[in-house]
């Protein structure tokens, strides 16, 4: 009989892919030039041609996490967006929008430890 998925395992790909969804949806967002995250760049004085290097590094980050094999370079390129968006918010004084980093760096630094623990290696690879 072959072993039974623990709950690190679930609970892994649970995070991944719900972090993976939302990374991917923001990317695209940014990659697309859509009108609130090209707005946001552009009050906070962000040259343009960085909101799509940052959609891009979003996109690839969540395609990363989808692979067991990717998974550590995905959350810790992620991490980079997050600590980035992390000191946009605190350097325009934006503190009511520091949730959303910190709850996806928690989740990213969830990810990282539940890999570092043994977490799943998924058959595709």
């Amino acid at each position: 009989m072959p072993d039974q998925p623990r709950w690190r395992d679930h609970l892994l790909l649970v995070c991944s892919v719900a972090v993976g969804l939302i990374f991917g949806v923001s990317g695209l967002q940014k990659l697309f030039y859509l009108d609130v995250p090209a707005g946001e760049f552009a009050v906070w004085g962000y040259p343009r041609w960085l909101l799509f290097a940052v959609g891009a590094a979003e996109l690839l980050g969540a395609l990363l996490l989808q692979r067991a094999r990717w998974r550590v370079l995905g959350a810790w390129m992620l991490s980079g967006v997050v600590v980035a968006a992390a000191y946009t918010h605190l350097r325009h004084v934006e503190y009511a929008a520091m949730w959303r980093p910190a709850i996806l760096g928690a989740m990213l630094v969830l990810i990282l430890w539940l890999v570092r623990r043994g977490g799943a290696v998924d058959p595709a690879g």
